[in-house]
């Protein structure tokens, strides 16, 4: 299941969720690397990750634009990092957990 969470023009925050997500974007998403585009600059690279991610929404709400307003400048990386680990299936919280321990060697 993926989740987003987009701040709207009043500032409340709206609650996203896809809970079907076909094979194919999976396969889309791993194509989604620098080295695939590489003429994109890095502004153009948070465009084209934002594209990708209201790609996997149903909801026609969700757009590209209505991403880039609704994510702090601050957080878009951290956003489209755990959308990542969502469509690839990956708890959250091992990765935490597995980046705490390396810290700690």
């Amino acid at each position: 299941m993926l989740k987003l969470d987009l701040r709207n023009k009043d500032g409340k925050v709206e609650h996203f969720q896809e809970t079907f997500v076909p094979a194919l974007k999976l396969i889309e998403g791993l194509k989604l690397t620098p080295e695939n585009f590489p003429d994109l600059d890095e502004s153009d690279w948070m465009e084209k990750n934002a594209e990708f991610m209201a790609s996997c929404f149903e909801d026609k709400n969700v757009t590209k634009k209505r991403i880039l307003d609704g994510v702090a400048a601050w957080d878009f990386n951290k956003v489209f990092n755990t959308f990542n680990q969502q469509l690839f299936g990956i708890d959250p919280k091992k990765v935490a957990a597995s980046e705490s321990a390396e810290k700690k060697h």
